[in-house]
């Protein structure tokens, strides 16, 4: 029904033309067919120019019809654009704010010994305002992936489905990180002023200060690769039209 009311829309206009144009054939044809008089050079002459105006309209029609068909297709390219330029600019903000918010978390470890081992802590003053920071890019982030899912057609075939997963390990991997504040938060004593990494895997994988390395390449492999890998064929697409 949709591509039924579609075509009724762009080709509808066509109707009438079409009606003239047969009807003026047919009206040659009676002329010629009819002549019983000395007339007839006069009625080949009329008939030709009526073929002649029809063949004008007619291709005055199709050379509209692609002129228009051009200009949708470019409104409709433009309009995509703009929706990719806007995904590329909220994927980029999510990424940078969740990145400031680590970074901050990183520049406020504290470090401390106890029988001879390193603890490392975190104020949880410090910890509630920058988990504020990644609830929100997550919460893009898994906006960002009901769009996408919803609109894939904007992106081309070859690059939507990854964009699509990229974007969603990025979503998926502060959503974990999320659940496990809340749950350790829920555990914690309310007096006590630090959080212990020891006690928080996720983030201790996900800071770069004190954190082994290959704890640090599973939050590369995680969240920064495919932000890395979407934002690339985002660029991609964009740079088609």
């Amino acid at each position: 029904m949709k591509t039924k009311r579609r075509l009724k829309k762009e080709y509808g206009w066509l109707l009438w033309p079409t009606i003239i144009t047969i009807l003026a054939v047919f009206f040659a044809a009676f002329l010629i067919a009819s002549d019983r008089s000395g007339a007839y050079n006069v009625r080949i002459e009329l008939a030709k120019l009526l073929i002649q105006l029809v063949l004008i309209v007619i291709l005055g029609g199709v050379v509209s019809l692609v002129i228009q068909g051009f200009n949708r297709r470019r409104e409709r390219n433009l309009a995509w654009n703009e929706f990719r330029r806007t995904v590329l600019s909220r994927l980029i903000r999510a990424y940078f704010d969740t990145k400031k918010a680590r970074r901050i978390l990183e520049t406020n470890l504290v470090v401390s010994a106890n029988n001879g081992e390193e603890i490392r802590r975190i104020p949880f003053e410090v910890c509630d305002s920058q988990f504020e920071c990644i609830s929100v890019a997550q919460l893009e982030l898994e906006h960002l992936v009901y769009e996408l899912e919803t609109f894939d057609h904007v992106f081309s075939e070859e690059n939507r489905k990854s964009i699509i997963q990229s974007i969603r390990s990025m979503e998926e991997s502060l959503s974990d990180l999320m659940f496990e504040y809340r749950n350790l938060k829920q555990k914690t004593d309310s007096a006590i002023e630090h959080l212990d990494l020891g006690t928080f895997p996720k983030l201790r994988a996900a800071l770069t200060v004190g954190s082994p390395k290959s704890s640090d390449d599973i939050f590369k492999e995680i969240f920064v690769q495919p932000f890395h890998l979407s934002v690339n064929l985002i660029r991609k697409d964009i740079l088609k039209i």
